[in-house]
């Protein structure tokens, strides 16, 4: 697959076999490896957030826990890549830590 131009990068919430939940701007999809931008992990999400499709639909609440950005990670591994809504791309982005 060829690398995606700004315009087409999308906000995606990645999961992978080592039970990683990442959230970033999708550049590169290969299968099992993918490349996002602008990336985050999900440490830790709470019962309200209902699950890691709660994630990808609602975005994180206010008792999850968030990482600060890294510019670009590669991820090995991947077992699920779904499209985040806008409002779960913000809530990613305000990375909370509570």
């Amino acid at each position: 697959m060829r690398e995606q131009t700004t315009q087409d990068r999308r906000p995606v919430m990645v999961t992978t076999i080592h039970r990683g939940v990442f959230a970033g701007l999708l550049v590169e999809d290969h299968g099992e490896t993918v490349v996002i931008e602008d990336a985050r992990m999900c440490v830790y999400w709470d019962a309200s957030t209902r699950g890691v499709l709660g994630l990808a639909r609602h975005g994180p609440g206010p008792l999850c826990r968030i990482s600060p950005a890294a510019p670009r990670l590669t991820l090995r591994g991947v077992t699920a890549v779904a499209d985040l809504t806008p409002q779960a791309w913000e809530r990613w982005r305000q990375e909370p830590w509570g």
